[in-house]
């Protein structure tokens, strides 16, 4: 099994190898190049895990749950979360043995790789990601495509710029480029794929940066159409808005909208850090307990299981549901995909928003209808505007839910209540919590995404990689006469005070030895352990420049001791610092 993997992978570099070859990555014509072969293999990827939700599908929840009824009768039903709980066993396993970055939805883990790591991501985790987010759905899980495309194309990107040693500004936009990819191919939304990209994976609007995402995005769809035709991903009737008065109907909606969006957002980071802290079940375990919740809703209320794109055709073309089961759906969605994800399962969140949203649309549409006969449109066409809303107050990026919902529906003629609705809807969940449920689990673990470019720039570079390895160390039995002879024959402005087993008790300061130079009398008695600071900053090779620059600015030092394992390795100068800050943020205006 090794061989064969070694000898794929051998191939794969091969093929990447010899389009390097061909490419120059950093230049504008390759970049496009890139763009269209990465469009191209994000469409297929997207079809053969399309392909393969449908085996998995096929397998555990037709073939076995016939099985299980054919053997059991109608107690077969009660057996029903067995099977999400198989599929989640097999992917707890492959998760946790294989890629620990292919759990969940997968959008937080690239937006890191772009901020925090240069756009770098683990080859493996497309091939894992594909696999376990197509059992996750396929046994029942209660999860979306787009989160595993996304993630799977931005692993494309980022192995393409790793192979071709793409500097790291070139990175994040092969990223992005794979993000777009992903998402077009998913929804057969090209605009809506690189608008994505843009306002979530990179926060950039740039021509340079927003021209090759858009060609990818458009290759991937070239791809998805060939597989799928030009078919949009829901056929729904023509709405249009019966009155002006029903802006108000579509007010509550973008009110509730909000709402809602907040606690799919909150009860999904409630149940992520619940079984985070739950030490009792075994990490591969976990996936298979937050199944099983999800197979025991499914018995009563099976639209809960995978994607859900039957029951949002079924609303979105006047299938009745009661106004009882409405309600029941958007919360019993919310739990299911809570359970599901905050449990390590593996999938995407924006066809549950789609799901939940039509719900609540439906719910508000009804009750309009039976408050106002005649007079509003039909509830279906409130579903249309709740999938819109709940997505933009989920996400936070009221464009890219707009702009995906006309392309899935290409429906046009409810776009003044529908960004209406949009606005509302994104405005009230920003006023109730500032995290969208992509940026949530980042912040958690202290990643802020949008809280500064500058910010993420320091955290992202190690102490390690800016420390200066040569420097000058004092003996703590040395004489007062030779440290300040040391210290003026020296350009450092701080010297680590070392005792015999190389331990560091103090640090002296150029500055602080001035009230001694005069002391001639004291430079054969006094020697380096008595005049140095005992009490000093000490730096981690592991801190980043983020916590550095605390240090400094606490302190009012101009350099910085690091160690490791308590040893002296290196030092830290404020100036190495700002040189290295200066450089990124440069690096990042040529990007844009």
């Amino acid at each position: 099994m090794d061989k064969g993997k070694s000898g794929l992978s051998r191939l794969f570099n091969g093929v990447w190898v010899w389009l390097a070859s061909r490419l120059n990555v950093g230049g504008n014509y390759g970049i496009l190049v890139l763009a269209v072969v990465l469009g191209v293999l994000t469409g297929l990827g997207a079809m053969l895990f399309r392909w393969l939700i449908g085996v998995f599908s096929n397998l555990f929840l037709v073939r076995l749950y016939d099985i299980l009824v054919a053997n059991f009768g109608v107690m077969g039903k009660y057996a029903l979360p067995v099977i999400p709980a198989l599929g989640g066993i097999i992917v707890g396993i492959l998760i946790y043995k294989f890629a620990r970055e292919a759990k969940g939805h997968g959008v937080p883990e690239v937006m890191e790789s772009v901020a925090l790591k240069g756009g770098r991501i683990r080859p493996r985790v497309a091939l894992i990601k594909t696999i376990a987010s197509a059992l996750c759905i396929g046994t029942g899980g209660s999860a979306g495509r787009e989160g595993p495309i996304v993630q799977i194309g931005s692993t494309l990107g980022s192995t393409a710029g790793q192979v071709l040693h793409a500097p790291p500004r070139r990175m994040r936009l092969l990223v992005g480029c794979g993000a777009a990819a992903g998402i077009s191919a998913t929804f057969n939304a090209p605009i809506a794929g690189a608008v994505f990209a843009a306002e979530i994976i990179l926060g950039n609007f740039a021509a340079t940066t927003f021209a090759p995402i858009l060609i990818s995005s458009v290759a991937a769809s070239f791809v998805g159409r060939i597989f799928y035709g030009e078919i949009p991903s829901f056929i729904v009737p023509s709405y249009e808005m019966v009155s002006y008065w029903e802006l108000f109907n579509y007010m509550v909606l973008g009110v509730l909208a909000g709402v809602v969006g907040v606690v799919f957002t909150r009860m999904l980071g409630y149940f992520e850090g619940l079984f985070e802290d739950i030490k009792c079940i075994p990490v591969w375990m976990k996936p298979a307990v937050g199944a099983l919740v999800v197979g025991v809703i499914a018995i009563y209320l099976p639209q809960v299981m995978g994607v859900g794109y039957t029951t949002i055709e079924g609303i979105l073309t006047d299938v009745k549901f009661s106004l009882m089961m409405m309600g029941l759906l958007v919360f019993a969605k919310i739990l299911a995909t809570s359970m599901t994800l905050g449990s390590g399962g593996s999938g995407g969140i924006f066809a549950p928003s789609l799901f939940i949203g039509a719900a609540l649309g439906g719910f508000v549409g009804q009750v309009a209808s039976n408050l106002f006969p005649g007079s509003t449109a039909s509830p279906a066409a409130y579903a249309l505007v709740g999938m819109a809303a709940v997505v933009s107050a989920t996400t936070h990026a009221p464009l890219s839910a707009l702009i995906i919902l006309f392309e899935m529906t290409r429906n046009y003629k409810i776009i003044l209540p529908l960004m209406f609705a949009v606005a509302l809807a994104t405005t009230i969940s920003r006023l109730l919590y500032r995290e969208s449920i992509y940026t949530m689990k980042l912040a958690r673990r202290g990643v802020r995404i949008r809280g500064g470019r500058e910010e993420n720039i320091l955290r992202s570079i190690k102490v390690s990689e800016v420390m200066r390895r040569e420097y000058t160390t004092i003996q703590n039995s040395n004489r007062l006469g030779d440290v300040i002879e040391m210290v003026r024959g020296s350009e450092e402005s701080v010297f680590p005070v070392l005792d015999r087993e190389g331990e560091i008790v103090g640090i002296i300061d150029a500055h602080s030895l001035n009230e001694y130079v005069l002391e001639e009398a004291m430079y054969d008695i006094v020697v380096a352990e008595e005049v140095a600071r005992r009490r000093f900053p000490l730096l981690n090779v592991d801190d980043n420049l983020l916590t550095a620059l605390d240090r400094f600015q606490i302190t009012g030092y101009e350099a910085i001791p690091v160690v490791d394992n308590g040893k002296v390795v290196g030092l830290l100068h404020r100036r190495d610092l700002f040189n290295r800050y200066q450089m990124e943020i440069l690096l990042g205006v040529d990007e844009e």
